[in-house]
């Protein structure tokens, strides 16, 4: 395409249609990329004995498949098919991507493009749609495929139906809606401070947003299972949070427990912890698990055992997610979480003196807890 400039390992610069070929060494088994135009192409199917696959060609003009994903080398023994339209649109979303990144056979993105293939003739599992919206999200930079592909646009006529997505924007915003029209899910991930106090815990918020850093607890300073240090986040909507936080105070009024955290904290994207590592953590018997799981995953585990109806230990109502060793974020990718409407006015007041304006202009948002239920 124009503005982008492909070399040939035979040789050449790329021209016209070309080929990615994944070469694996008999001698000792190692791999590599090969990337050839269409003549050097012919001479390795020919080697193959394989009829070639159908090209993906995104321009207006002669030559290549203009687009047809039935067209290309081997195409007089190849019998037409049938595509689901909506394994049609991610098909076509994946080549773009691998187009406009010059990406490589061993990438995720030809594991997406190859199971597509595999099932074309089906609609795509919701979450094989949402993995490509991921891989836009993750390596596009900002930009939404459409504006991917507009940068393509200088130079090239490219063909509009295979710039349509219709279908799997549809796919996607089913997906979000799921979590705006149930009260029983999150797109939220929340990580609650701890103190003996209310003014403790407030000082702990405070420091963890100075620092823009919340430290892994461990076995001694939390429940952690294992060596390795963990950051404990709740995916439960803030209503259920509430509940447990009222809970936990009137549990500790009558049983002098341990502190396990209070009506301070911060919010994070569930998709920006799964990005940093984080992950749900194990419910199940803790050494039943600690014999399964190598001692570097141990930090997932959460002991769950309900054989004595007396002494059940079950957390499962918090769905409990953990990230290993620390969280590192910015203010905007964030929400506070504070007590009350007094250290909403605390907090206010701490930026202020401390001239951490800075905080308020860029943080998402502030959650005032016990107007949930007062």
């Amino acid at each position: 395409m124009a503005g982008q400039k492909k070399h040939s390992d035979a040789g050449k610069t790329i021209e016209n249609d070309y080929y990615i070929f994944e070469a694996t060494s008999k001698a000792n088994g190692t791999k590599e990329i090969i990337q050839c135009g269409m003549g050097a192409a012919r001479d390795f199917l020919k080697l193959l004995k394989h009829e070639g696959l159908p090209l993906f060609n995104p321009l207006h003009r002669d030559g290549g498949a203009g687009g047809n994903l039935e067209a290309g080398e081997g195409d007089k023994k190849r019998k037409k098919s049938e595509w689901n339209p909506v394994a049609k649109q991610s098909y076509n979303a994946i080549m773009w991507l691998i187009i406009a990144w010059d990406a490589k056979p061993d990438t995720p993105l030809f594991e997406f493009r190859k199971d597509i293939v595999h099932y074309k003739k089906y609609k795509p599992f919701d979450w094989k749609v949402k993995r490509v919206n991921t891989a836009i999200q993750n390596g596009g930079r900002g930009k939404t495929l459409s504006e991917i592909i507009n940068e393509l646009r200088t130079g090239n006529d490219l063909r509009e139906d295979l710039c349509r997505f219709n279908l799997l924007t549809e796919v996607v915003n089913k997906w979000r809606n799921r979590y705006k029209n149930r009260n029983d899910i999150s797109s939220r991930l929340t990580h609650l401070t701890k103190g003996e106090t209310a003014e403790e815990a407030f000082s702990t918020l405070l420091k963890i947003l100075d620092e823009k850093t919340i430290i892994g607890s461990t076995t001694k300073s939390g429940f952690i299972i294992g060596s390795r240090p963990a950051v404990c986040l709740q995916d439960t909507p803030l209503n259920a949070i509430a509940e447990n936080l009222l809970y936990e105070k009137e549990l500790r009024k009558e049983t002098n427990c341990k502190v396990r955290y209070c009506v301070f904290g911060v919010r994070f994207n569930k998709r920006q912890i799964f990005k940093m590592g984080g992950r749900p953590v194990i419910y199940e018997e803790k050494e039943l698990m600690k014999s399964q799981l190598s001692k570097d995953e141990h930090w997932r585990i959460v002991n769950y055992d309900l054989n004595d109806k007396d002494k059940m230990i079950d957390w499962t109502h918090e769905r409990e997610w953990r990230v290993p060793e620390k969280i590192e974020f910015d203010y905007k990718n964030i929400e506070v979480l504070v007590a009350s409407n007094i250290y909403y006015k605390k907090f206010i007041e701490y930026c202020i003196q401390n001239q951490k304006l800075d905080m308020l202009q860029e943080i998402n948002g502030i959650v005032v807890l016990n107007t949930i239920f007062y």
